[in-house]
């Protein structure tokens, strides 16, 4: 009950009840009909008793209704915002790792397509948005154990060979559980969007039917690159 009165009140029809009560506490202040310490709390009493009235009526009702629709559209905003910049970091990391970045570009592919659907079906899928958000913490873990690898590369003497040949077959294996943990994110986002598992294909009616998968796509920009 608290929460449904808490939402009739963000709602422009409690917000208007209330205008009104300060409104008319003003004027009668100001034309001295009722003491400032009287008519603040009678004023604030006739604002609650009119909300909880009018709050039980079907026009409040539908106000209640509206501010709850409105609020989530707003955690769905920021919920998909969060995705998007997820989305937008990996898609300006730049791994040197050939199959990694395939993996990536997969991915990457795959979110903005998910949330071109998101916003224009306006829906969400939270395990869809779990899996773009759970890519950038993988690509962190392996970007972290790249960067300690090269720096021991670059210290040359400082660091022996058998230091330097585990470091890079951590690294290597950490390669290896990146590009799973990528496409098993990535075949998740295809599948919840009902694509095809190597990637998504434009033959849909949005598209030319050209038949081109998102693994076409990244070989080619490799091929120009």
């Amino acid at each position: 009950m608290k929460a449904v009165f808490s939402r009739f009140l963000r709602s422009p029809l409690g917000l208007g009840i209330w205008v009104l009560c300060v409104l008319f506490a003003a004027i009668s202040i100001l034309v001295g009909a009722v003491p400032v310490l009287v008519a603040i709390p009678v004023f604030a009493l006739a604002g609650i008793l009119a909300s909880m009235v009018l709050m039980l009526t079907p026009l409040g009702a539908q106000s209640v209704v509206g501010e709850r629709e409105r609020e989530n559209r707003e955690r769905d905003a920021r919920v998909l915002g969060g995705v998007a910049a997820a989305r937008k970091r990996l898609s300006l990391l730049r791994i040197t790792d050939p199959q990694v970045k395939v993996s990536l570009d997969r991915l990457v592919f795959a979110a903005g397509t998910y949330l071109e659907s998101a916003v224009r079906n306006d829906s969400r899928d939270p395990l869809a948005e779990d899996a773009v958000l759970g890519a950038v913490e993988v690509i962190d873990d392996y970007l972290r154990l790249s960067d300690a690898a090269s720096s021991s590369y670059h210290r040359g003497k400082a660091a022996s060979e058998s230091t330097i040949s585990k470091g890079n077959q951590e690294l290597d294996s950490q390669a290896h559980r990146t590009i799973r943990a990528l496409d098993a994110a990535a075949v998740e986002l295809e599948r919840r969007l009902g694509a095809d598992l190597g990637g998504f294909v434009d033959g849909g009616p949005r598209t030319d039917g050209s038949g081109i998968t998102a693994t076409d796509r990244v070989k080619a920009r490799e091929e120009l690159e």
